[in-house]
């Protein structure tokens, strides 16, 4: 059957139109075209879409704000039994961060623009304030700062305000606002304090008892519709201690030549000397060696369904290669046969000398045997970090040298046998944790990754989009990494493990933020792409917030029916149909609709 598109996209809610339509004008849709319809809410109901930050008075726990990404703030007086939306006629529902003032919870500060760097962001429009608590809002500037990802307001006085800006997201030029603002005058003026040139600020923290004190972390990030380039050059950590009129550049004990990414920092609130920083580097840990060995096994892998085995039987090596090395064919009856002579000479520590290769003239004589197969030269220019890599001093082995060996008879082996054993990838792991205990003066390494054992890996894949992290405000051990499942840390970032938070009857995955309770850690709001999530037991139950509708549909089409169906897909929640109207007198329930799964949806035709 033909769709019909709607001319307008409406994330937060489904709506449809009361009764004829007026004319209207000629040109392009404006806001106030909207105003002369009539609306009625159609759902769905059953979940909230993603939220991004929350933020709660101090000394609260049942009156909170949650901002979503493109849903607007929401706020709860009764502890999330229910929420009303308090910021939807202010012309932007994309929220980067929400913060309310220590000093007085009346004054609440708003910065638009998820700062989450996917194709799916919608730019803010600068920073907002209320002084009575979220019934109304003004605007007060950076209006060309696109993407706000932290605000932290002065513990005493609720004008002094930071902001990190973050600037356009496809241009990289410095047309937009990026860096860190500040203004002493509630948003009436604001200053740069740090200028980092090419780049915008990705977050900072304050000393929660002295604003004076900051440290800030550099980001630039390269976004087109085709890519995401999230590790740069450059993106390093500043420190202020006189209110951002001048800054160092932390440099001791952190990675000073890597690219990194997106970069966040927590501070804990009754030691403000212990600092956390999550850094987006990728660690290198070598070649784990089971791996390596394992991939040779009859009937799996490389030996699959014996393609690989037919293909090693027709395969002739290069009298240019035989020449240069004392190497006997390998013969094997079958797969299983050929799969162990194959880890005997890749274990083999004598493989190299037995066979009395030159490994530079091989490698020389390989380039030229292989000119034409762009796909064994990749190979080749992959090992060249490899073979420059030094022999051990004496017994010492370490998790690169121990594993060199093998690698490297097994890249020997791949090229006298045409590139048919072609996987060789070093282990690697995404996101350390480092930490300082004088406030960022110096940094030690904290993360304990291994081969086997050791940390879980703490950055997945949604490091790029929010790399925050959050210390429990009563014990500087502990530690929250969100990410696609939370990571949770007990010994001050040495050691994080996935909790068992995200999964069925728990959390919705992809967690974007978390407020934890200074008066009871186990009490934690946890934002994630299906809403607002809520324990009081640590973790152990999660109660799920669905009173908020913020889902951010990508599109929407309706069919020919009568009445039509109106359908869409939404952001990590599917996709969904639900009637336009039906026989009962009260409207569309809950029960009405459709729920077409899972993940991301986007196009749905009937």
């Amino acid at each position: 059957m033909r769709t019909k598109k709607l001319p307008l996209v409406i994330p937060v809610v489904l709506a449809v139109l009361l009764g004829a339509a007026p004319v209207l004008a000629d040109g392009p849709l404006k806001t106030d075209d909207m105003k002369v319809f009539s609306w009625r809410h159609l759902g769905p109901w059953n979940f909230s879409g993603r939220i991004t930050d929350f933020a709660v008075p101090a000394g609260q726990s049942q009156i909170y704000y949650a901002a979503t990404a493109s849903g607007g703030v929401w706020k709860t007086e009764d502890g999330g039994i229910s929420f009303a939306p308090v910021f939807d006629d202010y012309g932007n529902m994309s929220i980067g961060n929400i913060e309310v003032a220590p000093s007085d919870p009346n004054i609440v500060y708003v910065g638009t623009g998820e700062a989450m760097h996917a194709r799916s962001s919608a730019h803010g429009n600068g920073m907002w304030k209320s002084i009575d608590a979220g019934k109304t809002w003004s605007f007060i500037g950076l209006d060309k700062s696109y993407y706000i990802p932290r605000i932290a307001v002065d513990d005493k006085n609720p004008d002094i305000v930071y902001v990190a800006c973050e600037g356009e997201l496809y241009n990289n030029d410095m047309t937009s606002l990026r860096g860190l603002f500040k203004t002493t005058d509630g948003g009436k003026t604001w200053n740069k304090v740090l200028d980092l040139k090419d780049r915008g600020v990705g977050d900072f923290v304050l000393h929660p008892t002295n604003s004076d004190i900051i440290l800030a972390s550099g980001y630039k990030t390269y976004r087109r519709s085709w890519t995401f380039i999230d590790k740069q050059p450059g993106n390093h950590l500043y420190k202020s201690t006189d209110g951002g009129l001048t800054w160092n550049k932390l440099t001791n004990g952190l990675p000073m030549d890597i690219k990194s990414g997106w970069n966040g920092l927590t501070i804990y609130p009754k030691d403000p000397n212990i600092v956390y920083v999550r850094m987006d580097e990728e660690v290198d840990l070598g070649f784990d060696l089971r791996k390596n060995r394992a991939n040779f096994r009859a009937g799996r892998t490389l030996l699959k369904d014996g393609a690989y085995f037919n293909k090693f039987k027709s395969n002739k090596i290069d009298p240019k290669l035989a020449r240069m090395i004392k190497f006997t064919p390998i013969e094997a009856k079958d797969e299983s046969e050929l799969a162990d002579k194959l880890n005997e000479l890749i274990g083999s520590e004598k493989f190299q000398s037995d066979i009395g290769i030159d490994l530079a003239a091989f490698t020389q004589r390989a380039r030229q045997v292989y000119k034409n197969d762009t796909d064994i030269l990749k190979m080749m220019d992959a090992m060249l970090p490899v073979l420059d890599m030094p022999e051990p001093e004496g017994d010492k082995k370490d998790s690169k040298t121990e594993g060199r060996y093998q690698v490297v008879n097994r890249y020997i082996l791949n090229l006298l046998y045409g590139g048919l054993f072609q996987e060789i990838e070093t282990v690697k792991r995404n996101g350390v944790v480092y930490r300082s205990n004088d406030m960022g003066e110096t940094w030690e390494k904290m993360t304990e990754y291994a081969i086997v054992g050791g940390s879980t890996q703490i950055n997945d894949i949604e490091a790029g989009y929010s790399g925050r992290i959050d210390v429990d405000p009563n014990n500087p051990d502990i530690l929250y990494a969100v990410e696609v499942r939370v990571k949770k840390s007990e010994d001050g970032g040495k050691t994080f493990k996935n909790t068992p938070w995200n999964g069925a009857k728990q959390c919705h995955v992809d967690t974007r933020g978390m407020w934890i309770d200074p008066l009871n850690s186990n009490h934690i709001l946890n934002g994630n792409d299906g809403g607002v999530s809520e324990t009081w037991d640590g973790g152990k139950h999660w109660s799920q917030k669905e009173t908020i509708s913020a889902q951010q549909f990508y599109d929407i089409s309706v069919d020919n029916l009568m009445p039509y169906n109106v359908m869409g897909g939404t952001q990590d929640n599917g996709c969904w149909m639900g009637p336009s109207q039906n026989r009962n007198s009260y409207g569309v329930f809950p029960a009405d609709w459709t729920y077409l799964p899972s993940g991301d949806g986007y196009y749905v035709l009937r």
